[in-house]
């Protein structure tokens, strides 16, 4: 009977192994999944990057003054870096996925007042513009760090490798889309914008739906 009893309990141990491993590979349907959107994600928040593609000509049309330039980039460091410290809270409050949600609404927005500011020219508010650039920062690290949580959590045994992908993803962003724009789009920054406000929303916010943590036990 005792014999019986140790071969079943090193029959769940190791069933239990394999399934770990197999929740840990790459080839887990699951876990696909979950990489997949976090390559979304990563694609739509790294264009937070191509600030540079657009400033000149934003500064142009729109006649911001000199001393006013500054602003524009401290605003948009300002949501990208020092709100982290803000999102890293929020997103263990309330989840990946939710907060994807919030990022991809807050670029929305941030792409959305800067068309219209655009469009207005002269007439354009300094202030606003400051706004939307840091909202499009903050949405940007919202939906980037709760991808890397997932896909880092996900894989307990391959951290360093599922890690990377997204923010291999993220650096790339910037370069896809302005070699993208400079094809295709050229100096029609209207256009750009519009391209933003679509494209990333909706990246981040399938990704968000795509993302997930796995339950692992206390070992993990």
């Amino acid at each position: 009977i005792k014999t019986k009893h140790v071969h079943s309990q090193l029959d769940i141990f190791f069933s239990e192994k394999m399934l770990s491993k197999s929740k840990d590979s790459l080839t887990d349907k699951d876990s696909i999944k979950c990489l997949v959107g976090s390559v979304l994600i990563a694609l739509g928040s790294g264009t937070v990057y191509c600030y540079s593609y657009y400033n000149s000509q934003l500064f142009i049309n729109c006649e911001i003054p000199l001393e006013e330039i500054s602003k524009l980039s401290l605003a948009l460091s300002i949501g990208s870096s020092l709100l982290g410290l803000v999102v890293g809270p929020m997103i263990d409050r309330f989840g990946c996925n939710k907060m994807s949600y919030f990022g991809a609404v807050e670029t929305f927005l941030g792409y959305f007042i800067l068309l219209k500011n655009y469009q207005l020219k002269g007439d354009c508010n300094v202030l606003l513009i400051c706004l939307a650039l840091t909202m499009i920062g903050m949405g940007s690290i919202c939906g980037f760090y709760s991808c890397v949580k997932c896909v880092t959590f996900n894989f307990p045994k391959s951290r360093g490798l599922a890690g990377s992908i997204p923010v291999s993803c993220y650096a790339l962003s910037s370069l896809v889309f302005s070699t993208f724009f400079k094809i295709y789009v050229k100096n029609n920054i209207e256009a750009v914008f519009k391209i933003f406000m679509f494209s990333c929303t909706l990246m981040i916010s399938l990704g968000g739906f795509l993302i997930f943590m796995r339950e692992h036990d206390g070992n993990c």
